[in-house]
């Protein structure tokens, strides 16, 4: 059986709001003068996994993160692309990016509502806008890029586990050498670069 691609995309609403509520609290750290935030995961608040599950779902959020930290997609693309990709969703890449393209920047370059958070976050971060989440690190890029790839990580770490809680067989569905794989940001650039001249 494989995961159909509303199963990935559902939990940017409903599935995510009730799951974000229990899976763990938020933390606040200040290294540097940088705001950072990050859920924490620990056995404390949400159940361990079988190894292998947990294996996966590590996985997909380091995919998420990759993809985002080295430029290939913004936040809810990495998501959304390291979700069904990685999970066997089914859906084209392409497909997956443009469904969720309005999102990134704060849906639609706007600034505001963030678009890895937009699935119902604001309990875990205490915003779910770009402009409030970002407002201590924008004048330093390295840190922003951080931040928001932690963001974009352990949202898709919350969805994962969301999705293998509920279905353990996707274990041997997932796409393991598309979750090990990882780019640096300039073998992202190249890729890129080549796919429009095959364009």
């Amino acid at each position: 059986m494989r995961t159909e691609w509303r199963e990935i995309l559902v939990p940017y609403g409903a599935l995510v709001s009730a799951m974000s509520l229990r899976t763990g609290q938020l933390e606040t750290a200040s290294p540097a003068g940088t705001v950072t935030q990050e859920m924490s995961m620990t056995s404390k608040h949400r159940p361990r996994l079988p190894a292998e599950q947990e294996e996966l779902v590590r996985l997909v959020r380091e995919r998420a993160q990759n993809l985002f930290e080295t430029g290939q997609l913004l936040c809810s693309e990495a998501v959304v692309t390291a979700l069904n990709r990685g999970l066997s969703g089914g859906m084209d890449d392409e497909l997956a990016i443009r469904i969720v393209s309005t999102l990134p920047l704060g849906i639609g370059e706007s600034g505001c509502t963030c678009g890895a958070l937009s699935g119902g976050f604001k309990e875990l971060f205490g915003s779910t806008c770009c402009r409030v989440l970002s407002k201590k690190v924008k004048a330093i890029p390295k840190a922003h890029v951080e931040q928001c790839t932690r963001l974009t990580g352990t949202v898709t770490e919350l969805v994962a586990r969301a999705l293998v809680e509920r279905d353990p067989h996707l274990v041997d569905r997932a796409d393991w050498t598309y979750l090990r794989k990882r780019e640096s940001r300039i073998g992202a650039k190249l890729t890129t670069l080549l796919n429009l001249a095959r364009n």
